[in-house]
């Protein structure tokens, strides 16, 4: 029986499995030592216990929901600080369409590795990010930018081919101007 997206976001089962979904493919990124290979569906939420990680699942519907009939918003917290992603349906297909508090968010298909880069608008910021993807033979996909006016903080969505190594990830962040970089896999 396949149910409808409202009546699923209100199953705890489904929110549990959402829980242990995004877990699995947060902890990883967020503590060093775990390595994605040592995390699944069944233990991730007693790592995430272990380890300090939070995980609260919430559903918006219609008119908390903005454009969709129904979004789920998934924020995870740990010591090193906290991050909400909303995900919607759009058309049968699903979409990412927030992260924390972007209102001009580029939405996109979960699919495949995305990285999230905070940096300031200006000249060469995300430059720099694809020059280092490029000499790690990366390829960027598709690329979209939340801003708010020139030489303020910006989100740099770039879907890409490949996952990006932690290496890869920490070289980016020490670039001039880059504030964060987070990565996800789908």
């Amino acid at each position: 029986m396949e149910l409808s997206p409202a009546l699923a976001a209100k199953n705890p089962a489904y929110e549990e499995l959402v829980r242990s979904a995004v877990l699995a493919g947060a902890l990883p990124n967020i503590r060093q030592d775990i390595a994605e290979s040592d995390v699944n569906l069944i233990n991730a939420g007693a790592l995430a216990q272990t380890n300090h990680v939070g995980c609260n699942v919430a559903t918006m519907e219609d008119g908390e929901a903005a454009d969709f009939e129904t979004q789920v918003q998934v924020t995870v917290s740990s010591a090193s600080g906290q991050r909400s992603v909303r995900g919607a349906l759009d058309g049968g297909q699903a979409r990412v369409v927030g992260v924390d508090h972007w209102s001009s968010f580029p939405s996109f298909a979960p699919q495949g590795s995305v990285l999230l880069v905070q940096n300031t608008d200006k000249p060469g910021a995300i430059g720099q990010v694809a020059r280092i993807l490029a000499n790690e033979g990366i390829n960027i996909a598709q690329m979209s930018v939340a801003r708010q006016h020139p030489g303020s903080p910006a989100l740099c969505v770039l879907l890409l081919d490949d996952r990006v190594t932690k290496a890869t990830r920490q070289r980016i962040a020490t670039q001039d101007g880059i504030y964060s970089v987070a990565t996800a896999s789908f």
